[in-house]
Parts: C-alpha cells; structure tokens; sequence
C-alpha cells in the first residue's frame, strides 16, 4: 500500500488522499470527529469481478473511514493516516457502515460526510466513505451513469473492509445515484448466494436508499438526460440532442480545467436500468431496506420511493420527510436520518 505523489485529473494524488479536491465544492467536515483516509487498491481479481473497462482504469479508490467513538488508543491519535498504519487502527469489534456518494458528487461531499458522522455516533460503529472511480480523489475518468463500474468500485470496498481491516459490514448506504450501486449491489449478493451458497459466505444484511430513482421500463435517452439536467438547473437541450446524435457524445461541464463528456452508450446504459429487476432477486431473502426521501425533491421525485414500499419486500420501510430536497435540506434532517439508520440496523442487522 505505499503509493508515489501524482496527478489525476485536476487533483493531486498523493499517499494520503486530501481533505479538498479541484473541481468540486470545498470540503465541510464535521468537527470531533476521528477520521483516517487512505487509498486501496483496484484489483484485478474474479471474486469481485473488476474490469479495467468499466473502472475506467482505476487502479485505486480513495477512502476516509471515520472510527467508532474512542475506539482508538490515545496513543496512536494524531498519527498520519497512512494505508500500512489502517489495520492497526481501526478496532474490528464495531461493524462498519459504508457511505456511497451519488452523482457527480464525492465522499466529501457536505451530506455524505455528515451523514457518515452522524451514523458512526448515533451506532458507535466505523463509517467508510469512499469515491467511486472518476470521481474525487479516486484514479480512473469519470464516465456518466457508471453503473457496472461503481457496482465493482462497491465490491472491492466490501471485500477490503471485510477481508483486510476484519470487520463486519451492517449496512450499506448510498444517496441519489449512489443508492442505486447501493441496491444494484444487494440485488448481485443475493444472486450469488442462490447460484452457491456455500461460495459466498457472510452477506450485507441492510441497505439505505437514499433519494434514489425508481427505475421502470419505458426510459429514454430524452428522460433520462434530462433527469441529469435538472442536477444543473438546466435542461436538455435541442442543439444538445442533435450533438449526441452526431458525435455520440455531448459536453456536460466542466470540473475545475477539466470538460466532462457523456458518451451515448453511457446513456442507453442508463436506460437499462431496472428496479423491478432488483425488486425481484431481493424479494424473498432476508435483505433489509431504508427508503428515505424527501417530498419536495425534483431530481428523484417521491413517487419513486412509495413505488419501493409498495413493491412488496418483506422487510422494507419508508421515512418520507416534509418538504425534504434532494440534498435532504443541508443538516437539517441528519439527527432523524442518524436515528433512523440505527434504528433500522438494530432492528434488522442481527449480529
């Protein structure tokens, strides 16, 4: 795990991922928090399925993992968070709760972190964030609607967490575009242990979908770039239409000196997606689920959150907050969001 200073698009890449990255808004941080960031690495390995053509080239995800309240000696506070000093710091009594970001956002983004802040107090338990591929810190180009890639990206976390720092993962939660890796992710676990039970051993038993979109059949290119286009506070746009259908790629943004391009494949991809699908390989397994969404969010309507509660999983439940945005209002909602995480994974998590 040692890794030399270099530079990935408009940040640097050093052995420690930093606090701020170009490009994106700078970090907010929570206050008293014990926190190490490290990178792992991308591996070319059958057990989590990696392919350099989805990852994008990535061979490295970017992590801060903040720790369960005063799990950590005082002897070792203060240390720098490099990767070989990892394992001897995190205590792998405490379960570990993974935070994935959504689009074009970062771990550090002000909800992702927050919220990984608030769980680890509310649960005394690890929280490890990470950037998906492209994204942040993590190596790789950024590719629109990732999927496959940032499902892989969530495998190689898992597996790390588990066979490397030793601790159990009680629940994975991801926001907005993340939610969906996040649920395409315990639909995959759950069809492999129905292909060899045997082969799979421990499992994720809960999941939170953060304000995540409700795939149904019928997508277009049209609506589903148009759904990226509200992010932005824009629209998609004819001159647009006419450039993807001429080049087979649009400009997006920019980010920091970098220009961001969404390839039409990337975007018939998208409209691929399936949560019936999902609904269907987690139907009758033990999964758990936390729908939470705001009512007043117009990237991912709610309509698409009572759709999962009224999809018929056993062990779904639905928090619906008022006048709640896509970005769950900044802080406002994190002690609820916080208490119902635990409350969620004590009720459903098991040991």
């Amino acid at each position: 795990f040692f890794f030399t200073q270099r530079t990935k698009g408009n940040c640097t890449m050093s052995a420690v991922p930093t606090k701020d990255c170009e490009g994106y808004f700078p970090s907010m941080l929570p206050s008293n928090i014990d926190e190490i960031s490290f990178y792992i690495p991308v591996e070319n390995n059958n057990s989590v399925e990696i392919a350099a053509k989805d990852n994008n080239g990535a061979t490295r995800l970017a992590c801060s993992m903040i720790l369960a309240p005063g799990s950590r000696s005082k002897s070792q506070h203060g240390l720098a968070s490099f990767p070989e000093n990892v394992i001897n710091d995190v205590d792998s009594s405490k379960d570990v709760v993974i935070v994935c970001h959504g689009f074009l956002a970062w771990r550090n983004q002000m909800l992702i972190s927050h919220t990984a802040a608030a769980i680890s107090k509310a649960m005394n338990c690890h929280t490890l964030r990470f950037d998906f591929s492209g994204n942040g810190h993590s190596d790789g180009l950024w590719r629109y609607s990732n999927y496959d890639g940032e499902l892989n990206d969530l495998k190689q976390v898992v597996r790390y967490v588990r066979d490397t720092l030793k601790c159990r993962v009680s629940c994975v939660l991801g926001h907005s575009q993340g939610a969906a890796v996040v649920l395409n992710y315990a639909a995959w676990e759950q069809d492999e242990k129905k292909k060899n039970p045997s082969a799979v051993g421990e499992t994720v038993p809960c999941f939170v979908n953060m304000a995540g979109r409700f795939f149904g059949p019928g997508a277009t290119i049209e609506s589903v770039l148009n759904v990226s286009m509200k992010s932005l506070y824009s629209e998609y746009t004819v001159d647009q239409q006419n450039e993807l259908s001429e080049t087979g790629k649009i400009k997006f943004m920019k980010r920091g000196e970098t220009q961001l391009e969404i390839a039409l494949d990337d975007v018939v991809n998208a409209t691929k997606q399936d949560s019936k699908s999902v609904i269907s390989s987690i139907m009758d397994t033990p999964v758990a689920i936390l729908t939470l969404h705001g009512d007043a969010d117009i990237c991912n309507p709610v309509d698409g959150a009572r759709k999962y509660d009224a999809a018929g999983l056993p062990n779904h439940e639905l928090l619906i907050f008022e006048d709640g945005d896509h970005s769950f209002n900044g802080l406002k909602h994190m002690e609820t969001i916080a208490s119902a995480v635990r409350d969620f994974v004590q009720k459903h998590g098991g040991e």
